[in-house]
């Protein structure tokens, strides 16, 4: 992004023109948009900062002194055409002009009107609904590269916070999850709240990013996400960590060669979670190697099936519940080949789909507050769900 600077005075043109300053000068703020014929999404930012007279400039001395700069900004502007629009003159009013030469997309020239007309761009007034209902998804994807003797290699969740908001009116909402900091300075303040009671785990969100509703300063100080939110649905927030992750399934695998024609496979996969609840969409996929001829399986659960285009056993079971075990075994025959390379091995992935986040991320609050409209925060319906499912999770073999 490049700026053009550039400078101009402008001369006395008498009483009329200082009247028009001067009551410019009442206000603190403009914000003036613009549209000259040939050009399209130019936005002109007039910007003054300055007291009010405490009385009428008599002469052009006084005018002059009580003048200050005024800041312009523009994308793309017609200089002739926007102040001579703006400005019917003065004695020496010193402009500063800055032309942005880069392309903007509109979510961008949203976010800079925003911040400087404070409007709402993302919401339109006047929004109503016969029941006000609030949608919260928690997201998460799970990653994983493990060792065959179960060493965790690395791993990181990356997660969503997906909303869907019908609620009428400009109603504000505050949600707060078990972030460490959060929980930490509660526990030095001597404060509890529900997730201490129970005991509910703490997670370091390693970096995050949020969508241009939420107002950062009060993320910053208070690490309360405070916004007002768009009507229907939107991305409220993205994040990353790497500590303490939940790994759902463990993958242990056992592969014997039985002479240069012949290789034994076992898997056996555990889940880790509570009993109570169910993984769904489960899938395996066991690599084997390129001079396969033939293929034998057993599983007791779900289904199993070789597939040749992709060189791998796919292993498929609807459902399966917490702490629970179930295996695979399989006789692969070889044909004979004269390469002496040894077969490369590749790692075991998993696809799946589990109803908690992986992260350990839990939704302390869901507030709104909505003070012009007769409803309260407990006239709102919620609903809040977790789902984690499988980025790339592998088990080296």
């Amino acid at each position: 992004m490049s700026f053009v600077k550039k400078s101009m005075g402008f001369r006395k043109v008498g009483q009329r023109g200082a009247k028009v300053m001067y009551d410019m000068w009442k206000m603190f703020f403009f914000f003036f948009y613009l549209k000259p014929p040939n050009t399209q999404n130019n936005v002109l930012f007039l910007q003054c900062h300055m007291t009010p007279l405490t009385r009428w400039p008599t002469n052009t001395a006084s005018l002059k002194h009580s003048i200050p700069h005024f800041y312009i900004f523009t994308k793309l502007f017609n200089l002739e055409y926007k102040i001579s629009g703006l400005l019917f003159g003065s004695a020496h009013v010193s402009l500063t002009l800055y032309t942005l030469r880069s392309s903007q997309t509109k979510e961008e020239q949203s976010q800079i009107t925003s911040q400087v007309t404070g409007q709402i761009g993302w919401r339109r007034e006047g929004i109503k609904y016969r029941r006000n209902e609030l949608f919260l998804d928690v997201l998460e994807s799970v990653n994983l590269l493990m060792s065959p003797q179960g060493q965790v290699l690395s791993a990181h969740v990356s997660g969503r916070v997906v909303m869907k908001s019908y609620l009428s009116g400009m109603p504000e909402c505050k949600f707060g999850m078990n972030d460490k900091i959060v929980i930490d300075k509660q526990g030095k303040g001597g404060t509890t709240d529900d997730s201490g009671k129970s005991g509910k785990q703490s997670i370091a969100i390693d970096d995050c990013t949020f969508h241009q509703c939420v107002r950062l300063s009060k993320f910053d100080s208070e690490r309360s996400i405070s916004f007002i939110p768009p009507d229907g649905e939107y991305e409220l927030m993205r994040y990353r960590t790497t500590k303490d992750i939940i790994l759902p399934f463990r993958v242990i695998p056992l592969v014997r060669e039985v002479g240069r024609t012949k290789l034994e496979v076992k898997v056996v996969i555990k889940s880790n979670f509570k009993p109570s609840l169910l993984a769904q969409k489960i899938e395996v996929h066991i690599p084997t190697p390129l001079n396969t001829s033939g293929v034998q399986v057993i599983c007791m659960k779900g289904k199993a099936k070789y597939k040749a285009s992709e060189n791998a056993i796919v292993w498929k079971i609807k459902r399966m519940a917490g702490m629970k075990e179930s295996q695979i075994s399989a006789e692969i025959e070889l044909l004979p080949t004269n390469d002496k390379k040894k077969w490369a091995r590749p790692p075991i992935s998993m696809n799946f789909e589990v109803p908690f986040a992986p992260s350990g991320l839990k939704v302390r609050y869901l507030k709104v507050f909505e003070p012009k409209l007769n409803y309260s925060d407990h006239d709102v319906i919620k609903w809040v769900r977790y789902i984690g499912r499988s980025g790339i999770y592998e088990t080296r073999c």
